[in-house]
């Protein structure tokens, strides 16, 4: 029996990663798709998604380094619960960490990290009108890993680099949730300018301010973003079930009536 399900033909048209697979299954957790506690059925993903069974094992493993599901002998995968507040308390230990790190950079500031962090704002600043709020975000989040790097604390740039790329972080910026109007990116680009500006002052509170700022609006504005994703899930869902049960009484109502007929003797 093979591994690969469907067609030749669906098969070339859905040749992902287990990266790419994680992150159309991570988006449905966020987003409310799949409840906590839901059981992800591996023949069942492998038909829906179109893909085979290693690639959705390695992709549900990935998953489950993000803390979005969990791995269990003999059952397989099961949605964990990813709470809006676990998601604000991500949020926040970012944020702490980044603000320390921008005055450790401003403290004793390396001139070719300044520089690279230079580059990466006028590329802020250029993406002001590319309408992909996705490519922006991840622009900002290799902003502040560069932040990191030149603070010159090891441990803590190994920490970001890991919440970024190895926590439901980078689930989470595959999605819109941020960065979608030209004004947010116009004016975050800009505050990004005077981060650098402050940093070349040796200024570290006013780093502070700018960045704080910066990572506290985003997080503001994608926590809105992920409450109103969500409460769409649940009325998309609602509307669904009603007009299943619309369907269903429709049937009833067309059905013929059986009669029964009765013999006189």
């Amino acid at each position: 029996m093979t591994d690969e399900p469907g067609t030749p033909e669906k098969q070339s048209l859905h040749r992902r990663t287990p990266e790419e697979i994680a992150q159309t299954l991570g988006g449905e957790i966020m987003a409310g798709r799949r409840k906590p506690g839901e059981r992800l059925v591996e023949l069942d993903l492998v038909r829906e998604l179109s893909v085979n069974r290693s690639l959705l094992r390695e992709a549900l493993r990935i998953l489950e380094r993000q803390h979005l599901v969990e791995l269990q002998a003999r059952r397989g995968a099961t949605v964990r619960e990813l709470s809006l507040k676990w998601v604000g308390d991500l949020f926040n230990v970012l944020i702490a960490l980044s603000l320390y790190a921008v005055r450790e950079m401003a403290a004793t500031p390396v001139e070719s990290f300044i520089d690279t962090l230079e580059r990466r704002s006028n590329e802020l600043s250029d993406m002001v009108d590319n309408p992909d709020p996705v490519a922006f975000a991840r622009a900002m989040t290799q902003t502040v890993q560069i932040i990191a790097r030149g603070s010159g604390n090891e441990v803590l740039d190994e920490v970001l680099l890991y919440l970024a790329h190895h926590s439901v972080w980078s689930t989470m910026w595959n999605a819109p949730l941020d960065y979608r109007t030209r004004h947010i990116r116009r004016e975050t680009a800009r505050q990004v300018k005077r981060v650098v500006e402050a940093i070349r002052r040796h200024d570290g509170n006013a780093a502070v301010i700018n960045l704080a700022q910066v990572l506290e609006d985003d997080r503001n504005r994608a926590m809105a973003s992920l409450v109103e994703m969500r409460q769409q899930t649940e009325e998309m869902a609602a509307l669904a079930s009603l007009r299943q049960a619309a369907r269903e009484m429709s049937a009833r109502e067309q059905a013929p009536v059986k009669t029964v007929s009765i013999k006189h003797r």
